[in-house]
This record gives structure tokens, sequence and C-alpha cells, in this order.
């Protein structure tokens, strides 16, 4: 569940995020990498946002869509591995605070939107994959076996 929806938040970096003059658009993952390719986005922003750069949006543009899939795949890796579960939801955190407090990102319309709640659900699966490990911390003693959460399995003994 949470490879899933990490992925698909990396997919969803190419649909087309800004839209600007006579209906084009672009993706972000295509500004972000290719900001000279296309000034008028750039113009377009700029009008929106004073004192935009380029730079305000490139970490959330370019270099968390590649953690993701670093995250995947020491998901992939490790199966599951509870610290690994946790880098995916403290980047989920970090991204949705990046993405919800930029003005430039808040241009980008629907995808924005969308972006926002695959984080969310990052943050929301990677709590998931903890519960098993949690619970029995927190309540008294159960024998609970072989819970499936998602992709997490826990084996928890009374």
């Amino acid at each position: 569940m949470l490879t899933a929806i990490l992925m698909l938040f990396f997919v969803v970096q190419f649909l087309p995020f800004f839209h600007y003059a006579n209906g084009q658009s672009i993706s972000l993952a295509n500004y972000v990498w290719n900001p000279t390719i296309n000034p008028a986005v750039t113009d377009f922003i700029v009008s929106a946002v004073p004192g935009f750069t380029i730079n305000s949006i490139a970490l959330y543009g370019a270099a968390m869509p590649l953690i993701a899939v670093v995250i995947v795949v020491l998901l992939w890796v490790s199966s599951g591995n509870l610290f690994v579960v946790g880098l995916a939801g403290v980047w989920g955190i970090w991204n949705a605070i990046g993405f919800m407090s930029s003005a430039a990102l808040g241009l980008g319309g629907p995808v924005f939107y969308v972006m926002i709640a695959l984080l969310l659900a990052a943050v929301v699966a990677s709590v998931i994959c903890f519960l098993p490990k949690i619970i029995p911390l927190v309540l008294p003693a159960k024998k609970v076996q072989d819970t499936e959460v998602g992709y997490c399995v826990a084996e928890v003994n009374a």
C-alpha cells in the first residue's frame, strides 16, 4: 500500500501541473528539470508570486520525488522495515508542509490537491504499518498473530 502511494506520487509529477497562457500546461517535473525551455511558465508564476525563483520549488519538484523512489526501493529490499516506514511518514509530512506553504506550488490546480492527498495518504499508511508494533506496547497483552496491514506483516505474542 505504502509503496503504491509513493510510486503514484512520483507518476503524478508528470501530469499537467501549471496551466498558463492560452490553455497550455506543463508538468511540475518538466518545469523543474527544464525551467528555461518555457519562459512563459516562469512569467506566469512570477506574475502570481512576486520574488519567485526556481529554487523555491526545486526541492519539492526534483529531490522529493527521487527520495520517494529511494524509499520504495528500501521498502522492497527491507520488507517493510519500521525505520523505512517511519522515513516514508516523515517524508510525507515534510512534503505536505512544503507543498502547502509554497505559493508557487499552490498554482498547480487540481494536481496540487491530488499530490497533497497522496502525501497525507503516505503518512496514514505509515501509521497503519506501525500500529501492529505499537498496540501491544500500549494495550494489555493479547495474542495477535499474523496481523496483515497493507504490506506490513507483524507477529505479536503475548
